[in-house]
C-alpha cells in the first residue's frame, strides 16, 4: 500500500497515512499532536502532493497555483470545517444602546506603494532594481564571496605550480588551468548570486532577515554551485572535443555527423547562458541540490523557451550599461589617482600603475619591495605608497566584482520572479527599455574612445 509522510506546519509534527486516506479529497486529516485539521491534495497536472494546516476555512472552494507547473485547480473542503455563523443571541443588539452619529470620514491617505510592486521591464522599475543592489547588505556578501574564492583559487594555484612535473607536462596542463579558471570564475560568480538572489527574493516578498542568515546558507549551496560550473564547464569541453574529432572522411559523413554535434554545441551554449542569468535564482528560490536546481532550470527553460531571448536581451544590455558607467567612474577616478600619485612616487607613477596586478600576488610583490628590497635605492616613503596603492586598487577590484555581480543578480532575480509569477508586462515598455539601454551602451562607448582614461 502507498504511504505519504504528512507534516503539520503548525507544531511540525509528523505522521505517515496511507494513499485511500490522504487520496479522498472531501477527507481531512487531524494533527495527533495540535490536535490542528491536515487536508491534502495532489496537482493533476504533474502530480506535485501539497498539505494545508487549518483550523476553519471561510469557504468550502479554493483555487490554488501549483508551484512547478503553474497549472491553476481547485480543491474542496467539508462544509464541517466551515466558521459557523454566529448566533443571533450571542449579537449585540444595537438598539437597545444606539450610538453616537459618526463623524463623516474624511479622505483616506493613499498607501504607500512598495518599489518592488513595480514591473522590471519599465525605466522606473528597472532602475528601483538596479538602484536597491547598491546596498552593503548585498555588496558585501557579493564581495566577499570574491575575495575568498579568488584567495583559496590563488593559493591552489601556488600549491600545484610548486608539484614536481616530467617535462612536457606544461603542454598538457594547459588546457587545465584554463579549465581551473574559466571554473573559478563561474564559482565565483553563482557563490556571490546566489547571496544576492536569496536577499532578492526576501526583498520582493518583503521579509527582512539579518545578514548572517544568508551568509549561514550559502554553505548549503556550495556543492550545487561547484558541480553547475563544473557541469558546464564539462559541457563546453565536450561539445569542442566532439567537434574535433568528427573525422573528414568525404563530404556526406562530415555533414551528417556535423548536425548532431551542432545541436548538441547549441544546446550546451543556451544551457550556459540561461544558467548564467537564472540558476542563481532557481537556486535561491527552490533551495535544492544540484540535482533539483537543474531539473527546474530545464523546466524553466521549457516553459519560457524563445521568450528568454529577449528577456536576457535586456538584462544583459542593462548590466552592461550600470558596470559601464561605474567602469568610466573608476577610470576617471584612477586617472585622477595618478595625477596625485607623482608628487610621492615620481616619474615613474604611469609606469608602476600600467604593470601592477591587483590581487593577492600583487600584494606579495608589494610587500617584498617595501620590506625586503631596501637597499635598491628607493626610498621608505616610495615603498610605503606603492604599498598602500596596491592594496587600495585590491580592494577596489574587489568591491567593483561585487558590485558587477550584486547588479547582475538581482535584475536576473526579479526578472525570474516576474517571469514565474506571470506578472504582466507592456510589451511597448519593455521594448523601448531595451533601445535606451542600447543607446546609453554606445554612449558609454563614444565617452570611453573620446575621454583620455
Amino acid at each position: 500500500m502507498n504511504t505519504m509522510r504528512i507534516n503539520c506546519s503548525h507544531c511540525g509534527a509528523s505522521r505517515t497515512v496511507p494513499s485511500d486516506q490522504w487520496a479522498d479529497h472531501a477527507n481531512f486529516i487531524t494533527c495527533e499532536n495540535c490536535g490542528r485539521k491536515i487536508k491534502t491534495v495532489r496537482c493533476p497536472g504533474c502530480g506535485t502532493a501539497y498539505s494545508i494546516t487549518f483550523d476553519f476555512v471561510k469557504n468550502t472552494r479554493y483555487r490554488v497555483n501549483c508551484k512547478k507547473c503553474l497549472a491553476r485547480f481547485i480543491i474542496t473542503f467539508p462544509e464541517s470545517c466551515t466558521v459557523p455563523p454566529a448566533p443571533a443571541a450571542d449579537r449585540p443588539d444595537e438598539a437597545l444602546s444606539p450610538s453616537a452619529p459618526k463623524p463623516p470620514a474624511g479622505p483616506t491617505a493613499p498607501k504607500p506603494r512598495s518599489p518592488y510592486r513595480e514591473s522590471i521591464y519599465t525605466i522606473n522599475g528597472f532602475l528601483r532594481a538596479v538602484g536597491s543592489s547598491f546596498t552593503r547588505k548585498k555588496i558585501l556578501p557579493a564581495s566577499l564571496a570574491v575575495a575568498v574564492v579568488y584567495a583559496l583559487g590563488s593559493l591552489i594555484g601556488a600549491l600545484l605550480s610548486r608539484l614536481p612535473l616530467p617535462a612536457g607536462a606544461d603542454r598538457l596542463l594547459t588546457p587545465f588551468t584554463l579549465s581551473k579558471q574559466m571554473l573559478m570564475f563561474f564559482v565565483i560568480y553563482l557563490m556571490g548570486s546566489a547571496l544576492v538572489a536569496g536577499i532578492t527574493l526576501d526583498e520582493t516578498r518583503e521579509n527582512r532577515r539579518p545578514l548572517g542568515v544568508y551568509l549561514r546558507g550559502v554553505t548549503a549551496h556550495v556543492a550545487p554551485i561547484a558541480a553547475g560550473a563544473a557541469a558546464v564547464l564539462l559541457l563546453i569541453e565536450l561539445a569542442v572535443l566532439v567537434f574535433g574529432s568528427i573525422p573528414l572522411v568525404g563530404t556526406l559523413l562530415y555533414a551528417l555527423l556535423f548536425i548532431p554535434v551542432y545541436g548538441l554545441s547549441l544546446a550546451v551554449a543556451a544551457a550556459a547562458v540561461v544558467g548564467f542569468w537564472f540558476y542563481a535564482p532557481i537556486m535561491a528560490r527552490h533551495r535544492g541540490g544540484f540535482r533539483r536546481s537543474m531539473i527546474e532550470l530545464y523546466r524553466f527553460t521549457v516553459r519560457h523557451n524563445f521568450s528568454l531571448l529577449f528577456n536576457i536581451a535586456i538584462l544583459a544590455a542593462g548590466a552592461l550599461a550600470a558596470t559601464g558607467f561605474l567602469y568610466l567612474l573608476h577610470s576617471l577616478g584612477l586617472a585622477a589617482a595618478l595625477g596625485l600619485s607623482r608628487v610621492f612616487i615620481g616619474p615613474d607613477a604611469s609606469g608602476l600603475f600600467s604593470s601592477m596586478n591587483p590581487g593577492v600576488s600583487a600584494l606579495r610583490v608589494i610587500f617584498s619591495s617595501v620590506f625586503m628590497n631596501s637597499g635598491s635605492g628607493q626610498s621608505v616613503l616610495q615603498g610605503i605608497s606603492i604599498f598602500i596603492i596596491g592594496l587600495s586598487l585590491t580592494l577596489i577590484t574587489v568591491v567593483l566584482a561585487g558590485i558587477f555581480i550584486s547588479i547582475v543578480a538581482t535584475i536576473s532575480t526579479r526578472a525570474y520572479d516576474e517571469m514565474e509569477e506571470q506578472v504582466p508586462r507592456d510589451e511597448k515598455s519593455a521594448v523601448f527599455l531595451l533601445g535606451l539601454l542600447v543607446m546609453l551602451l554606445v554612449l558609454l562607448f563614444l565617452a570611453r574612445w573620446v575621454l583620455p582614461v
